[in-house]
């Protein structure tokens, strides 16, 4: 990742140096982008304001509007029962749009269940590690128990060793086992390709989501990284509230 070290406060601005929403297609991330990170996937607090402010959105965007998550297209849905716009779970690996699942990565191997079956027993075995399973990977959660991270690491790598088509990703104190074929670069990509225009801009707050990152940037958008760390994204916001704070300002600028 060629990273900027000191990406520029979008909130800062004076007039935020983004296209009109008119003119753009935008990309968003769920976890620690839109809502704050929790200790479990299931305990996050969703704000009341986000159901007017995915909608009116999509209004201005005519509906170049992606949710790009980690999380399970299933999940997702269940946690925002009233956005029906476009949305990419797994990390691309499926793509909901016109009301229709897509699964990017075909079916994923039997070989995850066992995998799964495991992870579970060794989460298990350590208080305040959960094992998350998804339909597109795995993922352990050491933020319960910090001083465990070692031993996830090293489970986590033991079961990569019998998934050949899978890789091993950092999140905030976690590890996921995703399918390779699973990017949200690429989810990106194929929805721009889709679109008939907008400049895109593409949020988010993760090591994952560098890969829209790199897609927005390459196809003469711009990205914000939310929170701290390294980064290609020439903006960042300091957290989901800020996030809210910009985007309903991005609204405002936009009519």
């Amino acid at each position: 990742m060629s990273a900027d070290p000191q990406p520029q406060d979008i909130s800062e601005s004076p007039s935020l140096p983004l296209p009109n929403l008119a003119d753009a297609s935008l990309f968003l991330d769920f976890d620690g982008t839109l809502v704050d990170i929790a200790p479990r996937p299931d305990a996050i607090a969703v704000p009341a304001s986000l159901k007017d402010l995915l909608a009116n959105l999509g209004d201005q965007t005519n509906g170049r509007i992606a949710l790009v998550s980690g999380r399970a297209i299933a999940d997702i849905q269940s946690i925002l029962p009233y956005y029906d716009g476009i949305l990419a779970g797994g990390h691309g690996a499926e793509l909901f749009q016109n009301g229709e699942i897509e699964r990017v990565t075909g079916q994923i191997e039997a070989a995850l269940t066992n995998t799964i079956s495991a992870l579970e027993r060794f989460a298990d075995s350590l208080p305040g590690i959960l094992c998350e399973p998804k339909a597109t990977g795995v993922v352990l959660h050491y933020r319960g128990r910090p001083e465990a991270e070692a031993a996830v690491r090293e489970a986590a790598a033991m079961a990569l060793s019998s998934l050949p088509d899978f890789e091993l990703h950092d999140a905030k104190m976690a590890v996921e086992l995703k399918h390779r074929e699973a990017s949200k670069g690429a989810a990106v990509a194929k929805l721009m390709a889709q679109f008939s225009a907008g400049t895109p801009v593409a949020i988010g707050d993760d090591t994952t989501d560098e890969d829209m990152f790199k897609v927005a940037l390459a196809q003469g958008g711009t990205a914000i990284k939310v929170g701290d760390g390294p980064t290609m994204a020439p903006f960042r916001c300091q957290n989901p509230a800020a996030v809210h704070e910009m985007l309903a300002r991005w609204q405002r600028q936009s009519c």
